[in-house]
């Protein structure tokens, strides 16, 4: 009920020169929100019981003879299916993390702090250029396997029909945000690049296992 008086209040119908009742809407609304969280909070359901006082405060507020044109609300419901999607996408990057890495960085940091450069250092400039210098992909795939990132083959969530090479887990998703005011150009390495970078992650894995498996049956082989 909270969630539709948020999403309708504004297409309601009332006379409101002053926006006193709008004001006033706006508060019953605002206390709800605080109920609702010190519920959560404290876990103390009892709280929950003072809900109806909001309700019935932004009725009375935004009466109206007017019949409402009212509809379902969905912006809450999505709105929690996202942050339930971004929780899973973050933690799958953290887990993916090594341990080297992860050791120097809360979770909170990962998320303000790390992303968004991260984001721009999988997709540097120096790739898109006609000849690309051996270390620069080196290190770029280094980078990479640090932070358990990969490029994988998915159909194409702009493009019907259409698969590309999209990170994995798609921490670009995390760190994209529909107003976003940037000077620096946005890059986009192409697919034939991915693929190359990809098949020298793969490589680069097989490499780094195989040397751990080296080192530990050098420590279990006794002495001669």
């Amino acid at each position: 009920i909270l969630d539709g008086l948020h999403e309708n209040l504004l297409n309601a119908k009332f006379s409101d020169p002053l926006f006193e009742y709008t004001s006033e809407a706006s508060d019953w609304l605002a206390w709800s929100d605080i109920m609702d969280h010190h519920s959560h909070q404290r876990m103390d359901m009892s709280l929950g019981a003072y809900s109806g006082f909001a309700v019935a405060g932004v009725a009375k507020a935004c009466r109206s003879p007017n019949k409402p044109d009212l509809q379902f609300p969905r912006a809450g419901q999505l709105c929690r299916q996202k942050q339930t999607t971004a929780k899973n996408v973050l933690d799958s990057f953290i887990s993916g993390m090594s341990t080297s890495v992860l050791s120097s960085m809360g979770k909170s940091s990962v998320y303000t702090d790390l992303l968004s450069l991260l984001h721009k250092i999988v997709n540097p400039l120096a790739q898109c250029l006609p000849n690309v210098p051996d270390l620069a992909t080196s290190e770029l795939v280094e980078a990479m396997l640090d932070y358990g990132l990969t490029w994988k083959l998915l159909p194409d969530p702009n493009h019907f029909g259409r698969r590309s090479y999209q990170l994995d887990p798609p921490i670009d998703t995390l760190a994209h945000f529909e107003i976003q005011i940037s000077d620096e150009p946005d890059v986009r390495l192409p697919d034939t690049r991915k693929q190359f970078i990809t098949h020298e992650i793969d490589l680069q894995r097989v490499r780094r296992f195989s040397r751990k498996d080296g080192e530990v049956d050098a420590e279990q082989t006794p002495p001669g």
